[in-house]
């Protein structure tokens, strides 16, 4: 049996206001082709399928587009597992339907955890899927009058542990000798972010420890980090990461999905499988001649243009240049610069360079100027981090509105 794992999709993400829809089409039809050729039994999204709550139709189209041509392959089960950027209602609504389809869609917790339990079987080996949505506090935790800022932490970590310690007491009982593999929408501690991920789960601010989690499971198939990695050197604990760069902060980054071998009821082989690259994005940076030529010796690569972040940096102030670079860029035909941005040594400090010059304003995420705020002002660390809960459980609010 084969089982194919990914995660943080985020259909409809937009870089620097350019949408990613041609990235996610390529994306789809090679993933199209893959479960195909490789007879792929079982896939596994785990979270983050749209990038915003409420997505537009032409997102909705491509999610759709995908489940119709998935139900045509070989594939026999799919478990879509709610992120945190994912709307519980929106991914459920056609639910039901797709359930007759082998298509199993888990938005949000249920009432019963046990409808979180499937059993997938074939010929010669069968698994347990433990698909576990993104837990949102008001899903594992009472709220209480007076509580601290470390002691809701504290709660709702362990409110995270908990239930992934009931879930595996359900599997324990069922002691059917299949091998168990379990979803999580979660940061653990000690993995490597990008720019692109958006931490709205106060829980998730100093992550999980693995060592807090049931060692029940044979697998964890992890999404919400969008970089693919091994959590804690344990190679069954993993993080497929996003099958697209989200941000140019990802612009190096291997791309992958993995996939989990199942041979006489066992785990016999976990291996992450490369996606391919649709288009480069890439960062020049330089004083503006070292950038024009730069620009001008990149090669041309058909139809499809790579996407450029620039910064242009000069040590004597030169409003000039910003005239005569858009000039320059009306001009290309090679690369497409998403964003541009021109520092001078000698300008005065403004708003727009409170990050290093490492993000354009455009890019920012609320809660990074939020953050910048509260360093700005003469709070006390307890009372910052109070500030700090009291906004995530807004934007939470909001996010599901």
């Amino acid at each position: 049996m084969k089982i194919l794992h990914t995660s943080d999709w985020h259909i409809g993400k937009k870089l620097y206001k350019k949408d990613l829809e041609d990235d996610h089409l390529f994306f789809i039809d090679w993933i199209m082709e893959y479960i195909e050729n490789e007879a792929i039994d079982v896939l596994i999204v785990a979270g983050d399928i749209f990038d915003i709550a409420f997505p537009s139709n032409s997102s909705l189209k491509i999610y759709y587009d995908f489940l119709r041509k998935l139900i045509k392959t070989g594939c026999q089960s799919v478990f879509i597992i709610g992120g945190n950027h994912d709307s519980v209602s929106t991914l459920e609504a056609p639910k039901e339907i797709l359930k007759f389809l082998n298509v199993n869609v888990i938005g949000g917790i249920p009432e019963k955890m046990e409808e979180l339990i499937f059993t997938v079987k074939s010929k010669k080996n069968s698994v347990n899927i433990c698909a576990v949505p993104f837990l949102r506090d008001s899903d594992i935790r009472k709220s209480a009058a007076g509580e601290s800022y470390e002691e809701r932490k504290k709660a709702l970590q362990s409110g995270i542990s908990n239930y992934y310690e009931n879930i595996a007491n359900i599997i324990e009982k069922k002691a059917n000798g299949f091998p168990s593999i379990v979803t999580g929408h979660l940061f653990m501690t000690g993995v490597s972010k990008s720019d692109s991920e958006r931490d709205i789960h106060i829980g998730n601010m100093d992550g999980i420890r693995a060592s807090s989690l049931p060692s029940t499971f044979d697998y964890w198939a992890l999404g919400h980090i969008h970089r693919p990695q091994v959590v804690d050197n344990k190679d069954f604990i993993r993080y497929s990461g996003s099958p697209l760069p989200l941000s140019f902060s990802e612009r190096n980054d291997k791309k992958q999905l993995v996939l989990i071998t199942v041979s006489e009821n066992k785990i016999s082989k976990i291996s992450p499988v490369e996606v391919p690259i649709y288009r480069k994005l890439i960062r020049i940076s330089g004083t503006f001649n070292e950038v024009v030529e730069k620009i001008e010796a990149y090669p041309a690569v058909g139809n499809i243009k790579d996407r450029a972040d620039i910064i242009i940096m000069e040590a004597t102030y030169d409003p000039s240049l910003v005239r005569r670079f858009e000039e320059f860029v009306k001009q290309l035909d090679t690369i497409e610069i998403l964003n541009y941005k021109i520092q001078f040594k000698n300008k005065i400090i403004g708003t727009d360079d409170l990050f290093d010059g490492k993000m354009n304003l455009n890019e920012l995420k609320v809660s990074d100027v939020f953050t910048k705020r509260l360093e700005k002002e003469n709070i006390s660390p307890e009372n910052r981090k109070e500030l700090w809960l009291a906004f995530q459980e807004v934007l939470e609010e909001v996010n599901n509105l």
